[in-house]
């Protein structure tokens, strides 16, 4: 974690919000004292994360399986006693 003081958050605003986007957190001062916090709005990873469910939902959505309707036949069941 890096402290900025506020003028210098001010004139560099752009770049800091670039490396929070990265992940990093900064602290801003006033007169040496912290007053602020600027935080990553979402992890470092969330956008490979999103992806990731998105490509899970396509799979499950084009495997057939658990489509509202469909029914698991009695002999595949979990009570069937030929096994």
């Amino acid at each position: 974690m890096v402290a900025i003081g506020s003028f210098e958050a001010k004139t560099h605003l752009a770049r800091f919000l670039e490396r929070a986007q990265e992940g990093e957190e900064i602290v801003i001062t006033k007169h040496g004292k912290p007053v602020a916090k600027l935080i990553p709005a979402f992890p470092k990873n969330f956008r490979r994360i999103v992806r990731i469910f998105k490509e899970i939902d396509e799979m499950h959505e084009n495997s057939g399986f658990g489509r509202q309707g469909d029914a698991i036949p009695p002999e595949d069941g979990p009570n069937n006693r030929n096994c």
